[in-house]
């Protein structure tokens, strides 16, 4: 019997590996593919700070990663769109479920131009935390 315990042990570890080793597979596919994206990525908090950004996001506005991860979503969207956002935000909020908002915003480059853009947002919801993600594609 001792012998069987120990096998279950070691079988039992051996698959919390394998999906510990899962996840992180399908955290890097999910990175690899933010990266090859050519629509705006980004991911904020609920008072819009900017937790990530993918590498798309920092062509089209002209901006490098320091200057866009932790300011706040105003930095590229108007007073006007930023109101939109946070109206986005309300409206999933409201609801407590994923709805996602689908909206055309005007979205301000480093060099003061101004890209109109379809803006989808979304919501994830983890135990510790409450984000916001964020498409950007240009029209």
């Amino acid at each position: 019997m001792p012998e069987l315990l120990e096998k279950i042990k070691v079988l039992t570890a051996s698959l919390e590996e394998q999906e510990t080793t899962s996840a992180t597979r399908r955290q890097q596919a999910v990175l690899l593919l933010l990266e090859c994206v050519t629509d705006m990525v980004f991911v904020t908090n609920i008072d819009g700070i900017i937790k990530f950004a993918n590498p798309s996001s920092y062509k089209i506005c002209g901006y490098v990663q320091e200057e866009l991860v932790g300011k706040h979503i105003n930095l590229f969207m108007s007073d006007e769109d930023v109101a939109i956002y946070k109206d986005c935000l309300t409206n999933i909020n409201e609801q407590d479920e994923v709805l996602g908002c689908a909206r055309d915003i005007v979205v301000k480059t480093k060099e003061n131009k101004f890209i109109t853009a379809h803006l989808y947002l979304g919501e994830l919801k983890e135990e510790n935390s409450h984000l916001f993600i964020g498409v950007l594609h240009k029209v």
